[in-house]
């Protein structure tokens, strides 16, 4: 059908050899008992010693901070090049946005077609189905073209972050702002068929008072039968973008 530890330095060298053979002694008992380590009972000494050397070796062996080789002036060009970046990755995620709302009614409104033609829908209800979708056209398209715009104004942002942040602090958030912008890009030229093919059919749907014949009908399938692949490609690329690395 047809469309709509630590020792106390004041003992006496004899007292302080005491502690140490009392020290010796005990671990000697320990190990010739069979006890693993800590399961035998040790003296009070003993305990302060082995506490203050724990606490020794925490602070020798805590992780210093990263750090990298590059000059003030590398820091600084690494970060200008970075957030240049994340300029096309947020413009790239308005896109996006808009190019979701787009496929959105473009698949209701071609998919309600396929449904009646697979007789899982009735004639009423996608008839409704079209109505919905076609009063978010107009919105959607405009949208779209106005974030693909803006889009346009920011890319090469991400060019060359790689090499100017290599060495630097930036590097690792650069190599995942870069990684994204990527998939941004694929995912614009598979909305832009998507928006392209929404928006022609929004031209012919202005005709259908005056030209609501067996041509128009032709035309609409033929759209119909587009979206199937135009809808896939944008779902593909949707899906790459939700398991790319965020730009931060």
């Amino acid at each position: 059908m047809g469309k709509h530890s630590s020792t106390n330095s004041n003992l006496p060298p004899i007292l302080g050899g005491a502690v140490a053979l009392a020290l010796l002694g005990g671990a000697v008992y320990a190990y010739a008992s069979g006890n693993e380590p800590g399961t035998a009972t040790p003296s009070s000494s003993a305990t302060t010693a082995t506490s203050a050397a724990s606490g020794s070796s925490s602070t020798t062996t805590s992780a210093s901070p990263t750090s990298t080789s590059a000059t003030p002036d590398a820091e600084m060009a690494a970060a200008t090049a970075l957030a240049s970046c994340q300029g096309e990755v947020a413009a790239g995620e308005r896109l996006a946005k808009a190019a979701a709302a787009s496929a959105s009614d473009w698949k209701t409104h071609a998919g309600a077609q396929i449904s009646l033609d697979n007789g899982t829908i009735s004639y009423a209800r996608a008839t409704e189905l079209w109505a919905a979708s076609r009063a978010n056209g107009p919105r959607d398209v405009q949208r779209f073209v106005a974030a693909d715009t803006a889009y346009a104004g920011a890319r090469g942002g991400c060019d060359d972050v790689d090499a100017v942040t290599a060495g630097t602090a930036h590097e690792g958030r650069a190599r995942d702002c870069q990684e994204r912008a990527s998939v941004l890009a694929e995912l614009a030229k598979a909305g832009r068929t998507v928006n392209t093919q929404w928006a022609d059919h929004q031209e012919q749907m202005a005709t259908r008072d005056t030209d609501a014949g067996p041509a128009y009908h032709a035309e609409w399938i033929h759209f119909v039968e587009k979206s199937r692949a135009a809808l896939g490609s944008y779902a593909t690329q949707a899906k790459r973008v939700a398991q790319a690395p965020a730009c931060v």
